[in-house]
């Protein structure tokens, strides 16, 4: 293994600054000597030379972390001297810390973050436009927009834009849009001229998506025998999407590799309850964008927040995957041995409550349930057996970002030990 790093560290080196040339990056420097896979390259993006997740001071993090690991293993980091001369050469520049494996990644497809995210952005107003453009001459209208492509704030915010038949402003998102199945104008709607057309720009859009999605939730229930693959209840089931679409778009509809059975009490308890509150992997991995390019990028800056926080620009939201259910599991059997079932305990008693709620307006018999130190364990057995690691059917796609991140898996396996 030693002699085939060799051979290969002086192509990298070389590699890195084709790159650099190719994106118009300035390479201020690349650890270790010579370079090897998990070496580190600090970059810049001239097209872009204000985005990057560092700065060049005394007391960013990053610079910090590469001092540390200079003190632990010298071939890895950068000694305080190399670090106080890049201070120096690039006062306050921001940039970025790639591994070397990582910034060579044959995805690249846009030249930094930022020129991702803008161009999604740009993506996103257009389709918004037009969507509007469509209606507009579907039902007879005009709508004119109150927000241009600087304030456009992602396809879950609500936008202002004005009805010129009946100057009415009003406030959709796009993803209000694309569901919607009249005006947007509730004048329009009441209006002669403008009320009982068709609506087949909708039901063109979304032909097929809902037949398709109560399908693949059938076969979801029908293999995991119409039960609750946690509590065994078979009240109210869902079909639970393990890995997110931001990151796993190519699976999303992949019913049979990417979903699971559970009752509606346990699938929000997990979204609503465990994720934003208790989840350790979470956190520690939504501070991380991985980009198209194939380079993970920590901290996002001040500058990036407004990015962050909309799932269309941002391709956070991984904590919604394999990883993390996992953990959840690991956190329930954590709480039954250490924490004399509290929170296991409140899970039942809200499973007791929604299961009487259905119960009054369903027809057909179902049975309640209840979490079990041994279910879990079982549970978790059987997850694991399917979807930890290789053993997932698409872990070997390298496309698929995380498919088998084996960083992320001894992260789970660290959490929540009993």
């Amino acid at each position: 293994m030693t002699t085939k790093n060799t051979k290969i560290n002086p192509n990298w080196q070389k590699r890195i600054f084709q790159n650099a040339s190719k994106w118009s990056h300035t390479i201020c420097a690349i650890t270790g000597k010579p370079p090897k896979r998990r070496s580190t390259v600090l970059w810049f993006c001239n097209n872009h030379p204000s985005d990057g997740t560092h700065i060049f001071e005394k007391n960013d993090s990053g610079l910090n972390k590469l001092l540390e690991e200079h003190l632990q293993n010298n071939t890895l980091g950068l000694s305080k001297e190399e670090i106080e001369k890049l201070i120096l050469l690039y006062p306050g520049q921001q940039f970025y810390l790639s591994r070397v494996d990582q910034y060579l990644s044959s995805t690249r497809k846009k030249c930094c973050y930022y020129g991702m995210l803008k161009e999604r952005k740009e993506l996103g107003f257009q389709i918004f436009e037009k969507l509007l453009n469509e209606r507009s001459a579907h039902y007879k209208t005009k709508y004119q927009l109150l927000f241009n492509f600087d304030t456009y704030k992602g396809k879950l915010e609500k936008h202002p834009f004005i009805c010129v038949a009946h100057n009415k402003q009003v406030n959709y998102s796009m993803q209000d849009l694309n569901y919607i199945t009249s005006c947007p104008c509730p004048e329009c709607r009441i209006d002669p001229q403008h009320k009982n057309i068709c609506v087949e720009i909708v039901k063109r859009r979304n032909g097929g998506r809902p037949g398709r999605v109560i399908r693949h939730s059938q076969r979801v229930k029908a293999k995991y025998n119409n039960s609750c693959v946690l509590s065994d209840s078979t009240f109210d089931l869902q079909h639970h999407h393990l890995d997110g679409q931001d990151f796993y778009q190519a699976t999303a509809l992949e019913w049979n590799v990417n979903g699971i059975c559970l009752c509606g009490t346990i699938h929000r308890d997990f979204h609503f309850n465990f994720l934003k509150n208790y989840s350790i992997i979470a956190p520690t991995y939504t501070d991380y964008s991985f980009n198209e390019m194939g380079d993970w990028i920590e901290t996002v800056t001040s500058t990036q927040q407004e990015y962050k926080n909309n799932p269309d620009f941002s391709l956070t939201g991984s904590e919604v995957s394999r990883y993390t259910f996992l953990e959840y599991l690991k956190f329930l059997i954590f709480d039954i041995n250490s924490n004399n079932s509290h929170y296991v305990n409140e899970l039942n008693q809200k499973m007791e409550t929604d299961y009487s709620l259905f119960q009054k307006t369903s027809k057909s018999s179902n049975r309640l349930e209840y979490l079990t130190f041994e279910k879990l364990q079982l549970a978790i057995e059987k997850y694991c057996l399917e979807y930890k690691g290789k053993n997932w059917a698409f872990s070997s796609i390298e496309e698929i970002p995380f498919a088998n991140n084996i960083d992320l898996w001894e992260k789970v396996d660290s959490s929540w030990q009993y």
